[in-house]
């Protein structure tokens, strides 16, 4: 009953919002020697409303961070037995969270607009015949790949004790990487490295030491 007060459209001089609330002839809510209880009433019910609002918005919110993130898991999962990955991680950007979406009935569907398994993910969730959004996030595939265990200098040759292995990110490596170390052992260094420097082809002295 409030709430159909409270929506009323004010036409042809009828009282407004506060004065629907406001009746000084009624005791239940005018209080002269102190804060007006209209005004405390509706106060409280525009709390009350906003709260709604922001849980609601907080709920969908959720269901399609979590719908995504599923659907990021399973993809990573499959990328990672491909490279027998050590590990994987995803990130997935907040929604912005002023961003308005009434409830879907029925479950999202989600459309994946990446151009790739792992990297840069860009996912659309839709609610049929109501909203969609994008969601961006990132999937981070590790993979042990062989580094130095130490310094070394110019034309110095690689042996056994001076390779080590190291979990890294590979979206961030472009495929320029090592992971068999019959591919480093016994090449010659044409520039110096520091310790834990990755291991690459370009890196090699294309001479026989």
């Amino acid at each position: 009953m409030l709430l159909t007060l409270l929506t009323t459209k004010l036409k042809g001089g009828r009282p407004s919002l506060k004065n629907l609330l406001c009746d000084r002839t009624s005791t239940a809510f005018y209080k002269p020697d102190r804060h007006p209880k209209c005004l405390k009433a509706l106060y409280s019910f525009i709390f009350v409303v906003t709260v709604c609002g922001v849980t609601a918005a907080e709920s969908n919110h959720h269901q399609i961070k979590t719908l995504s993130k599923q659907y990021l898991t399973t993809k990573a999962e499959k990328a990672s037995r491909q490279f027998n990955s050590s590990y994987f991680k995803i990130h997935i950007k907040p929604l912005y969270k002023n961003r308005h979406l009434p409830p879907c009935k029925a479950m999202p569907h989600l459309q994946d607009l990446s151009k790739q398994a792992y990297g840069a993910q860009l996912l659309k969730v839709s609610c049929k015949d109501h909203w969609e959004t994008l969601i961006t996030g990132n999937v981070q595939i590790y993979v042990p790949v062989l580094v130095s265990s130490q310094n070394m200098t110019k034309n110095q040759v690689i042996l056994e004790s001076d390779i080590e292995w190291s979990d890294r990110d590979i979206t961030l490596l472009n495929s320029n990487y090592l992971t068999r170390p019959e591919d480093v052992i016994s090449k010659s260094l044409k520039t110096y490295i520091k310790a834990g420097t990755l291991f690459t082809f370009d890196k090699f002295s294309t001479t026989t030491p």
